[in-house]
């Protein structure tokens, strides 16, 4: 019986230290999660991730993006890199504690984008809140990790 309780009690203790710093994970597969649903939302041009599809360009926008891409908030591509290739100019990823991980960009004009201005509807490039799919996976990426199975 006390070999049992120490096992227990050294098994919540390896717990209780994975809990402790999260970074881990937050900083591996959360943090690819989050990278590749912010590609599929770019590649969809919204219609992803509890976001509506973003609406088309305007006529005389797409007249200035001639002989260039016209995806939709995709000119140079940095707005885009930023949010899904790992050390991208404007990327901005922190980590605020050993549990919570900071993600979006640093790009200045992502801000008109995401709430739109008096002539340019909004196009958010980030979800106000992630797909109940991801969080469910995370969920379980955390109860691995916390259960050494995993990060």
């Amino acid at each position: 019986m006390a070999r049992v309780v120490e096992n227990v009690t050294l098994l919540l203790k390896d717990f209780k230290g994975r809990l402790r710093d999260l970074r881990p994970l937050l900083l591996g597969p959360i943090l690819d999660d989050l990278r590749a649903t912010e590609a599929l939302l770019f590649a969809q041009a919204g219609g992803f991730a509890g976001i509506a599809p973003w609406a088309p360009l305007s006529p005389r926008t797409l007249a200035r993006k001639r002989g260039r891409s016209t995806r939709i908030l995709v000119a140079s591509g940095k707005l885009e890199r930023s949010l899904t290739v790992p050390g991208a100019s404007g990327s901005h990823v922190r980590m605020i504690g050993p549990a919570t991980l900071a993600f979006g960009t640093r790009v200045p004009y992502a801000e008109y984008h995401q709430l739109g201005t008096r002539s340019m509807p909004a196009r958010p490039v980030l979800p106000r809140a992630w797909p109940p799919e991801d969080l469910d996976r995370w969920g379980r990426l955390t109860a691995d990790y916390v259960a050494g199975r995993g990060a």
